[in-house]
């Protein structure tokens, strides 16, 4: 699997959306990392195969956690 560099403020931003997520609902930062994490293993899976036929990777996009449903219970 590739090697993903991400800036150097990536770090800070995500504790800081993780920590976001969970004041608005217990376990939707986890849900938060959860989809980071997959779109990680994506972007890296994708860059293995599309980079050696396009010089641009295709955008991945992270699933929409909704923090409606979460307070709701659903």
């Amino acid at each position: 699997m590739a090697e993903i560099i991400f800036h150097p403020d990536t770090a800070h931003e995500i504790k800081r959306s993780y920590e976001w997520y969970q004041n608005q609902a217990e376990g939707l930062g986890d849900d938060f990392i959860a989809e980071l994490e997959s779109a990680y293993e994506t972007i890296a899976e994708r860059s293995q195969n599309v980079a050696k036929i396009h010089k641009k990777l295709p955008p991945v996009f992270v699933e929409q956690i909704s923090v409606f449903s979460n307070l709701s219970g659903q």
